[in-house]
């Protein structure tokens, strides 16, 4: 159930939503508190985010960093977010431990600390926040757009404020801020999960106490009506074009909202979408477009975007408005309705997997509408939308006195973009049940040496199907470099007798979703269908195994792209950063060749030679196929022997490849670049999947990294020397690497690198204590039954560790016996071996220094 979760309002205010999902194996707790920074006043810019900052660090209780501590201890994650309307404190744990997540919840809500301390240090790392979205074109376009559609409203302001309001906050204004409105009268609590709702009602009558007081009055929030089109062009440091347009739309509770959501759909929410099929697919004017709605506590938004090819804004602004009045216009028919319509229902369906999606989905209904039956009623509503209401709306909402419309392109752009005219073509009108125990997983070794899996959720209303194939970089080399990344690219551009638009078409008229993907060690492809589409989904997906087309144009199109990607390399240091840690790391082993190629071995690329790629991957003894959902295993199994009886014939064999040619000695690279912020990346040689050390070393991963780890505990919250640090481990086929990364201002970039090193140097010496190892098992395992809960993260799980060698009936319990195994022992080896006593790279990305003179 959904809408028809057990709501309790106590005495207090708080209102209490259980969704009872039997046999779950994990728990969500969201605690959305009914205030954001829309109900700052002035003088309080940012408060509101700053505050949600210090819940985090420390209460009365429980000290800097131990409520994320505490919450990996229970298997799980905690994290929150701040918007204009509402503060949202959300954890997700194995499914016994939901007690203790709710007291974490309570206890940060209404008993922090405020120290003044760290008041201080989460100031700079604020700072440091806003400084990075400086960095980020589509946040720098989406702040100025706003600001112009909003002019007296609060909607027009950065939730998280600027560098002068929050550098102007005390620790009075916050305290003042978190007391008026974090009580239990603006407080909703909702629990999702295999809990009974009676204990989780008590609990939190004891938890969040408070008196029975009438909330606080939210300050007036008022917009003069927009009547005539608004514009804002922004020249830039950024290499990258961007294009925004934002249509104001409906109140809240308005009848048309689903059918708001289904124009969206219908413009860009997928590849068979119109906005994608003409501007990408046939006119090559943009790299990516899209269209979405924003659902606000004061209206609905509809914005569509896209960034253009770079020497190609104008046409493709002059493009999406052509498209715009055309639909405008009505000039489009049922089947895209249809398309639409049967894929944001099918979205609902997926998002019911999880319970952290449901315990989501309830809270914002119940925030927004105060009823959480809304959810349902949503979608019936969102089912019964027809052609005629979607040409009505978009009739109305597609008008340029209601469009607030923004470009932002490169500093040195030949000519100002006349986006005012450009913009005259735009219209001006006239006047779920409990869940079950799961069968056995079923495997079968084919005669051909394709493998399948099936692994039957009785409940699951939806089924997932995973392709898994060695290959990837793996069987790569300097010549053919970026083939694989094109394969992954073009293998959805038509199958059989359907060209990329038909195709995307009949998956998603199915109300599925297929693609396919591409990494280090592996490549193949993914689809997830409503169960009763399972048949349809095997045969969609049979077709582009055995049929791709490989359209010339289309590979055309695909070099093109990462052509364009590459030549906005500069926007993204830390990218630039990663390519020269891993070549320094593995030199002539492919995993030192840039993932999309070189633009030499890119021109190399012919249909042909992906044709002759395709048919060396899907061997039949290289390939893995899994299924997960709510199906018969034995119909499946004998439709996807049917179906994939025409494989190449067996004979994979991976080529010979160089080692990787570790460095002898530590090496210290250096790149320059025209950002505000500075990196330091750090990389070790790791082990190869399967390695009896991995299970140590993903330990180690979440004993230095995470919002748990000693990294942020120590270097941010601890010392506030940076915004983003983080550790990890990568796995592969042939080799595996350690990693560390820490992103700040550069003036602080040396004693934070000093410090990330002093913390690795320290877990190495000592090791962990035994409650953070504890933590870490129990964070370990809370990921792999977060991952199970969804049907694509089970057949996901079971198709890789099966082709990496690993019999799917023993995945999971293998899994978990890895983890439990590691001892603090196991930890000091695997960081002394592969850190200490190994050389390893590192590299610094730092601001250019200004000119002189």
């Amino acid at each position: 159930m959904i809408g028809g979760c057990e709501r309790t309002v106590e005495a207090s205010g708080v209102r209490i939503l259980v969704d009872r999902v039997v046999g779950s194996p994990v728990t969500a707790l969201y605690l959305w508190i009914e205030a954001g920074a829309g109900d700052e006043a002035e003088g309080e810019h940012g408060a509101a985010h700053f505050v949600e900052h210090m819940l985090f660090k420390g209460t009365l209780t429980r000290g800097v960093g131990e409520v994320a501590e505490q919450i990996e201890g229970l298997g799980g994650d905690i994290n929150a977010w701040t918007t204009h309307d509402n503060t949202v404190l959300h954890a997700t744990v194995r499914s016994r431990h939901w007690r203790g997540a709710l007291e974490v919840l309570a206890d940060m809500a209404l008993d922090s600390a405020f120290d003044p301390e760290q008041i201080e240090l989460e100031r700079d790392v604020i700072l440091e926040e806003i400084r990075a979205g400086e960095d980020d074109p589509s946040r720098v376009l989406s702040e100025a757009v706003a600001a112009r559609a909003w002019k007296t409203h609060p909607y027009g302001r950065p939730v998280i404020g600027s560098v002068r309001s929050v550098a102007d906050l005390d620790r009075e204004s916050l305290v003042a801020w978190w007391r008026r409105w974090y009580a239990p009268s603006r407080m909703i609590l909702v629990v999702s999960g295999d809990v009974e709702p009676a204990e989780v009602v008590r609990e939190a009558r004891r938890l969040l106490r408070g008196p029975a007081a009438p909330p606080p009055e939210r300050p007036p929030r008022h917009e003069t009506p927009q009547a005539r089109l608004r514009t804002c062009a922004l020249a830039s440091a950024f290499d990258e074009p961007l294009v925004r347009l934002q249509f104001q739309g409906l109140p809240l509770a308005h009848p048309d909202g689903p059918v708001l959501d289904v124009l969206a759909e219908m413009l860009g929410g997928g590849s068979s979408s119109r906005l994608v099929g003409e501007l990408k697919l046939r006119a090559r004017l943009v790299t990516d477009v899209w269209a979405a709605t924003g659902w606000d506590r004061d209206g609905i938004t509809l914005s569509v975007g896209c960034v253009p090819v770079g020497d190609k804004v104008e046409p493709a602004i002059e493009g999406l408005v052509g498209q715009l009045a055309a639909v405008a216009e009505g000039r489009f028919g049922l089947q895209a309705v249809r398309r639409a319509r049967t894929a944001l229902v099918a979205s609902r369906l997926f998002e019911r997997e999880t319970v952290d999606s449901r315990a989501h989905t309830l809270a914002w209904h119940e925030g927004h509408f105060s009823d959480p039956r809304t959810a349902d009623r949503y979608e019936a509503q969102l089912g019964a939308v027809g052609l005629q209401d979607v040409r009505r709306v978009a009739r109305r909402l597609l008008d340029a006195r209601r469009c607030v419309a923004g470009v932002l392109t490169p500093e040195g752009t030949p000519g100002r973009v006349r986006l005012r005219s450009l913009l005259r073509g735009l219209p001006r009108p006239r006047g779920a049940a409990p869940c079950r125990p799961a069968p056995e997983i079923v495997r079968r070794v084919l005669p051909s040496g394709l493998t399948l899996v099936v692994d039957p959720a009785q409940d699951s209303p939806v089924v997932a199907l995973r392709v898994v194939g060695l290959g990837g970089q793996l069987l790569e080399r300097p010549s053919t470099g970026g083939r694989a990344a094109a394969w992954a690219r073009c293998v959805m551009a038509g199958a059989a007798d359907m060209d990329a638009v038909t195709l995307s078409a009949e998956i998603e008229s199915r109300g599925g979703a297929l693609g396919a993907y591409s990494g280090r060690n592996s490549q193949g492809l993914r689809a997830e269908f409503p169960v009763d589409r399972v048949e349809d989904g095997i045969d969609l997906l049979a077709q582009v195994l055995l049929h791709p087309r490989f359209e010339p144009r289309e590979l055309e199109r695909v070099i093109a792209e990462l052509d364009e990607d590459e030549r906005l390399l500069p926007d993204r240091p830390e990218d630039q950063g990663w390519r020269k840690v891993w070549r320094a790391l593995h030199g002539p082993h492919p995993y030192g060749l840039l993932p999309d190629g070189t633009p030499g071995s890119r021109r190399r690329l012919r249909a042909g030679s992906l044709r002759r790629h395709h048919r060396t991957i899907t061997a039949s003894d290289n390939l893995v196929v899994a299924v997960s959902g709510g199906v018969d295993p034995e119909a499946v199994l004998a439709r996807l022997a049917w179906r994939l009886a025409a494989l190449p014939e067996p004979g994979f064999v991976l080529p010979s490849r160089p080692d990787s040619a570790w460095p002898s000695r530590a090496r210290h690279l250096q790149l320059q670049t025209d950002r505000a912020q500075a990196h330091a990346l750090w990389a070790w040689p790791g082990v190869r999947l399967l390695s009896p050390e991995a299970f140590a070393l993903d330990l180690v991963s979440a004993l230095l990294g995470g919002s748990g780890g000693r990294l942020f505990r120590e270097v941010r919250e601890v010392r506030g020397l940076a915004y983003y640090v983080d550790a990890g481990a990568l796995e592969g086929w042939d080799a595996g690497s350690i990693w560390a990364s820490v992103s700040t201002d550069p003036d602080r970039i040396a004693e934070a690198m000093e410090a990330v090193e002093e913390q690795i140097r320290l877990l190495a010496e000592q090791g962990p204590t035994p409650e953070e190892l504890q933590r870490v098992k129990e964070l370990a395992l809370g990921g792999l039954a977060f991952d199970r809960q969804r049907m694509s993260g089970r057949a996901h799980e079971l198709a890789f560790w099966e082709r990496y060698g690993v019999p799917a009936q023993r995945v999971r319990p293998w899994l978990e016996e890895g983890v439990l195994g590691v001892d603090v022992a196991a930890i000091r080896r695997i960081l002394s071996d592969h850190v200490l006593r190994r050389p390893g790279v590192r590299v610094n990305t730092v601001p250019m220094a200004p000119p002189t003179g």
